[in-house]
């Protein structure tokens, strides 16, 4: 929420005590809702969120990491409605909101993930997760189409409380799919005795991360260079299209849509670039192509006064076959019984990687002496440079991981007929009597 109000906030909470030099200036101070949100999702929220799910399990995960996030939320509200506080206090407790949001709100997506490898095959992975990214994605698009007309005729406290409800829906959902998954356990055993007796969970720990494949190293470093290019990117987008652009009425009021243009592409049309990536396979070439079509995106913001809709329209194109041949390879690089944690790696990394991407966005700004003529807004021409760097590094990381994936069999470089048969092949199973058995019945930083 806090890019959609990024103004708002800075006039607020940060502007009537921030220093005017050095570091801890306005935009840096603004960049710490979401490095501290995305730092915190880093080293405890992921991290140690994927060994909470492999050992603990997808239930007891799913509540946990939903408690944390609504509570995060509850705090940041709460911190924007304390007046009486003062505007450096009241900023001090919103940020504390975010850290405890960034505890759950990344985690609950291992949840997510987990569940997509446990019901779905190698077949229907991608399909899985875009359908998981799409269900996202609509609170994504609708955040940034509608929070800024909210907080123009109401207040940023009431429209963080409404965040606040809003949470508290998507937990409800948690819930059901606890009781969906405990009925769907106790259908499995009840076949026990014709499907045999289930494998031994494995008691997840530390030590677990250390002995994780290079591929996933190398698969974590590529989604985090290349997710700089969007969610940093798009937690500034608005105001940049609005600076750049000011001269141009059209632009300056559609900036909210154009900036929600990759979440909007992405809920829509997910659900397809999914099936069609586990009809073709080859997720190497396709997650090489992807990263390497980003780049003219900012290119085409810093070099040209292009509508930056064409732009957009080209970086969300790349988003949705990022989520369905990035994500998706994870579960057919570790054993099936780590994929929580190796799931809480990616993400950690990527989340490392973001926080240091808002800090940079944030430093870059403020060193940059150019302003846009006929504003005060300071020029985001580095940050620019910056996220075509991060690209052309995601398609060398691609080549890399091409060829690691060669030497250790190919399974992310195969296509749909050259897919593994053997589930003891594969990093993951289906489980006896999953809903992918029943022909009665069809197919989630």
């Amino acid at each position: 929420m806090p890019s959609t109000m990024k103004e708002q906030l800075e006039k607020t909470y940060i502007k009537p005590w921030a220093p005017t030099s050095g570091v801890f200036q306005v935009d840096f101070l603004y960049g710490l809702f979401y490095s501290l949100y995305a730092w915190t999702n880093a080293l405890v929220g992921s991290l140690f969120g994927g060994i909470i799910v492999d050992r603990y399990g997808t239930n007891f995960s799913t509540l946990l990491f939903c408690g944390l996030y609504i509570t995060g939320q509850a705090i940041f509200a709460l911190g924007s409605s304390l007046g009486s506080l003062g505007a450096e206090s009241q900023y001090m407790v919103m940020v504390f909101g975010r850290f405890v949001f960034g505890m759950g709100g990344g985690a609950i997506t291992l949840v997510q993930n987990t569940f997509s490898a446990r019901y779905f095959g190698h077949d229907r992975m991608a399909l899985a997760m875009g359908c998981t990214l799409t269900a996202s994605r609509i609170g994504s698009v609708i955040n940034l189409n509608v929070t800024a007309t909210l907080v123009e005729s109401t207040s940023i406290a009431t429209v963080l409380w409404i965040g606040v409800l809003l949470c508290m829906f998507g937990g409800s959902f948690g819930v059901l799919l606890i009781y969906l998954d405990r009925k769907h356990q106790e259908y499995c055993k009840s076949r026990t005795g014709e499907m045999g007796a289930a494998p031994p969970v494995k008691k997840v720990t530390l030590r677990d991360i250390t002995k994780q494949p290079a591929q996933l190293w190398i698969l974590s470093c590529i989604i985090s260079l290349y997710y700089i290019g969007i969610f940093a990117f798009i937690a500034v987008a608005k105001d940049f299209f609005q600076a750049k652009w000011h001269f141009d009425s059209t632009i300056h009021s559609g900036a909210a849509f154009r900036s929600s243009l990759v979440y909007l592409m992405s809920m829509v049309f997910t659900i397809f670039v999914g099936m069609f990536v586990d009809a073709v396979g080859r997720r190497t070439m396709i997650m090489f192509l992807t990263c390497a079509c980003s780049i003219p995106s900012f290119l085409l913001f810093q070099f040209t006064s292009l509508d930056p809709l064409w732009g957009m329209l080209l970086l969300g194109a790349t988003y949705m076959f990022a989520a369905s041949s990035m994500w998706p390879c994870i579960p057919l690089v570790v054993s099936k019984e780590l994929i929580g944690t190796a799931n809480g790696v990616a993400t950690s990394v990527q989340m490392i990687g973001i926080a240091l991407a808002n800090m940079v966005v944030g430093v870059l700004q403020d060193a940059n002496l150019d302003i846009y003529p006929g504003t005060e807004v300071r020029s985001y021409s580095y940050c620019m440079v910056f996220f075509a760097g991060a690209g052309v590094l995601a398609c060398l990381l691609s080549l890399v991981l091409s060829c690691l994936d060669s030497r250790a069999g190919g399974a992310l470089s195969q296509g749909p007929s050259q897919a593994p048969a053997d589930p003891n092949q594969m990093s993951l199973q289906r489980p006896p009597g999953s809903l992918a058995d029943r022909p009665s019945e069809g197919s989630v930083s």
